[in-house]
Protein backbone atom coordinates (compact mmCIF):
# COMPACT_ATOMS: atom_id res chain seq x y z
CA UNK A 1 0.00 0.00 0.00
CA UNK A 2 1.09 3.30 -0.27
CA UNK A 3 0.11 6.92 1.14
CA UNK A 4 -0.35 10.51 -0.02
CA UNK A 5 0.38 13.84 1.93
CA UNK A 6 -0.99 17.01 0.83
CA UNK A 7 1.70 20.11 1.33
CA UNK A 8 3.67 18.80 4.07
CA UNK A 9 5.77 15.95 3.73
CA UNK A 10 5.58 13.26 6.31
CA UNK A 11 8.49 12.86 8.94
CA UNK A 12 9.26 9.30 6.89
CA UNK A 13 9.47 10.62 3.53
CA UNK A 14 7.66 7.82 2.11
CA UNK A 15 4.69 9.00 0.66
CA UNK A 16 3.27 11.06 -2.65
CA UNK A 17 3.41 14.82 -1.97
CA UNK A 18 0.67 17.04 -3.79
CA UNK A 19 -0.34 20.88 -3.65
CA UNK A 20 -3.42 21.17 -1.99
CA UNK A 21 -6.21 18.95 -0.24
CA UNK A 22 -7.95 16.59 -2.13
CA UNK A 23 -11.24 14.47 -2.92
CA UNK A 24 -12.04 11.06 -2.27
CA UNK A 25 -11.42 10.06 -5.36
CA UNK A 26 -8.27 11.21 -5.53
CA UNK A 27 -7.13 10.50 -2.37
CA UNK A 28 -7.85 6.90 -2.88
CA UNK A 29 -5.73 7.08 -6.24
CA UNK A 30 -2.92 8.81 -4.84
CA UNK A 31 -2.59 6.59 -1.67
CA UNK A 32 -2.94 3.55 -4.05
CA UNK A 33 -5.72 2.26 -2.23
CA UNK A 34 -8.21 2.01 -5.13
CA UNK A 35 -8.14 -1.67 -5.25
CA UNK A 36 -10.50 -4.39 -4.04
CA UNK A 37 -10.53 -7.34 -1.65
CA UNK A 38 -12.47 -10.11 -1.94
CA UNK A 39 -13.56 -13.13 0.35
CA UNK A 40 -12.32 -16.30 -0.88
CA UNK A 41 -12.94 -20.34 0.29
CA UNK A 42 -10.51 -21.90 2.58
CA UNK A 43 -9.26 -25.23 1.22
CA UNK A 44 -6.80 -27.52 3.49
CA UNK A 45 -4.42 -29.89 1.83
CA UNK A 46 -4.88 -33.60 3.36
CA UNK A 47 -2.04 -35.76 3.41
CA UNK A 48 -3.20 -37.66 0.26
CA UNK A 49 -3.27 -34.82 -1.10
CA UNK A 50 -6.81 -33.96 -1.90
CA UNK A 51 -8.46 -31.05 -0.83
CA UNK A 52 -11.21 -30.60 1.56
CA UNK A 53 -13.01 -27.48 1.76
CA UNK A 54 -12.57 -25.44 5.92
CA UNK A 55 -16.07 -24.74 6.15
CA UNK A 56 -16.22 -22.27 9.19
CA UNK A 57 -13.12 -19.89 7.58
CA UNK A 58 -12.37 -17.61 4.85
CA UNK A 59 -9.29 -15.42 3.24
CA UNK A 60 -9.44 -11.67 2.56
CA UNK A 61 -7.31 -11.59 -0.44
CA UNK A 62 -6.15 -8.26 -2.02
CA UNK A 63 -7.35 -8.24 -6.05
CA UNK A 64 -4.83 -6.23 -7.16
CA UNK A 65 -1.98 -8.52 -6.32
CA UNK A 66 -3.98 -11.84 -5.46
CA UNK A 67 -2.29 -12.27 -2.03
CA UNK A 68 -4.31 -13.23 1.05
CA UNK A 69 -4.49 -10.66 4.02
CA UNK A 70 -6.10 -12.56 6.56
CA UNK A 71 -8.16 -15.67 7.93
CA UNK A 72 -11.79 -14.58 8.93
CA UNK A 73 -14.50 -16.07 9.78
CA UNK A 74 -17.26 -16.50 7.51
CA UNK A 75 -19.82 -13.58 9.19
CA UNK A 76 -16.88 -11.17 8.28
CA UNK A 77 -18.53 -8.82 5.58
CA UNK A 78 -15.77 -6.73 3.42
CA UNK A 79 -16.12 -2.76 3.56
CA UNK A 80 -14.37 -2.36 0.24
CA UNK A 81 -11.86 1.23 0.91
CA UNK A 82 -14.15 2.71 -2.00
CA UNK A 83 -16.76 2.54 0.12
CA UNK A 84 -15.50 3.69 3.09
CA UNK A 85 -14.22 6.44 1.47
CA UNK A 86 -17.56 7.76 0.18
CA UNK A 87 -18.88 7.29 3.55
CA UNK A 88 -16.80 9.80 5.06
CA UNK A 89 -17.65 12.25 2.07
CA UNK A 90 -21.59 11.78 3.30
CA UNK A 91 -21.10 11.84 6.35
CA UNK A 92 -18.45 14.90 6.42
CA UNK A 93 -20.13 16.31 3.48
CA UNK A 94 -18.88 16.65 0.47
CA UNK A 95 -16.87 19.99 0.16
CA UNK A 96 -16.90 20.17 3.39
CA UNK A 97 -13.38 18.84 4.25
CA UNK A 98 -9.80 18.49 2.61
CA UNK A 99 -8.55 15.23 2.31
CA UNK A 100 -4.72 15.94 3.93
CA UNK A 101 -3.61 12.25 4.35
CA UNK A 102 -4.43 9.01 3.43
CA UNK A 103 -2.68 5.53 3.52
CA UNK A 104 -2.35 2.08 3.56
CA UNK A 105 0.03 0.21 6.30
CA UNK A 106 1.07 -3.56 6.44
CA UNK A 107 0.20 -4.78 2.93
CA UNK A 108 -3.19 -2.70 3.05
CA UNK A 109 -4.49 -4.59 6.00
CA UNK A 110 -5.21 -1.14 7.65
CA UNK A 111 -6.55 1.42 6.05
CA UNK A 112 -7.12 5.24 6.38
CA UNK A 113 -8.57 8.64 5.48
CA UNK A 114 -7.86 12.25 7.40
CA UNK A 115 -9.70 15.12 6.23
CA UNK A 116 -8.87 18.53 7.80
CA UNK A 117 -11.72 20.31 8.88
CA UNK A 118 -11.79 24.09 7.50
CA UNK A 119 -12.03 26.07 10.51
CA UNK A 120 -8.76 26.67 12.82
CA UNK A 121 -9.16 26.28 16.22
CA UNK A 122 -6.57 28.61 17.97
CA UNK A 123 -5.80 28.21 21.96
CA UNK A 124 -3.64 31.08 23.35
CA UNK A 125 -0.68 31.45 20.72
CA UNK A 126 -1.31 27.66 19.82
CA UNK A 127 -3.12 26.74 16.25
CA UNK A 128 -5.04 23.32 16.77
CA UNK A 129 -6.19 21.69 13.23
CA UNK A 130 -9.47 20.22 13.48
CA UNK A 131 -9.22 16.83 11.57
CA UNK A 132 -11.60 13.47 11.07
CA UNK A 133 -10.09 10.48 10.67
CA UNK A 134 -11.48 7.80 8.61
CA UNK A 135 -9.39 4.25 9.67
CA UNK A 136 -10.08 0.63 8.71
CA UNK A 137 -8.72 -3.16 8.59
CA UNK A 138 -9.13 -5.78 6.35
CA UNK A 139 -8.04 -8.26 8.88
CA UNK A 140 -10.79 -7.94 11.58
CA UNK A 141 -8.02 -5.94 14.39
CA UNK A 142 -10.05 -2.94 13.81
CA UNK A 143 -13.53 -1.80 13.26
CA UNK A 144 -14.43 0.84 10.49
CA UNK A 145 -14.23 4.16 12.79
CA UNK A 146 -14.77 7.72 12.12
CA UNK A 147 -13.17 10.06 14.99
CA UNK A 148 -12.65 13.68 15.40
CA UNK A 149 -9.03 14.57 16.55
CA UNK A 150 -5.95 16.69 16.42
CA UNK A 151 -3.30 14.40 15.39
CA UNK A 152 -1.90 14.83 11.94
CA UNK A 153 -1.76 10.70 10.96
CA UNK A 154 1.27 9.81 8.44
CA UNK A 155 2.28 6.43 9.63
CA UNK A 156 1.32 3.51 12.30
CA UNK A 157 2.50 5.26 15.43
CA UNK A 158 0.26 8.38 14.40
CA UNK A 159 -2.54 6.23 13.82
CA UNK A 160 -2.23 4.47 16.64
CA UNK A 161 -1.91 7.78 18.87
CA UNK A 162 -4.81 9.03 17.28
CA UNK A 163 -7.35 6.09 17.58
CA UNK A 164 -6.01 5.57 21.05
CA UNK A 165 -6.89 9.00 22.37
CA UNK A 166 -9.88 9.52 24.91
CA UNK A 167 -12.90 11.10 23.43
CA UNK A 168 -15.89 10.95 21.34
CA UNK A 169 -15.93 7.89 18.68
CA UNK A 170 -18.05 9.58 16.22
CA UNK A 171 -18.75 6.16 14.27
CA UNK A 172 -17.81 2.53 14.57
CA UNK A 173 -18.67 -0.53 12.37
CA UNK A 174 -17.72 -4.22 13.16
CA UNK A 175 -18.00 -6.04 10.18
Amino acid sequence: AGMFSANVPPWHNIATIVSGCQNSREAIQLAHLDHEMYKAEMYAVLPDGSQVKVPDLRAIVRMDVNRPLAVVGNDYEIFQNAEAFDLMDTIVGEGQAAYETAGGLDEGRKVWLLARMPKTIHVGNDEINPYILLANSHDRTLSLRMIPTSVRVVCQNTLNLALNKKGSRWLSIRH
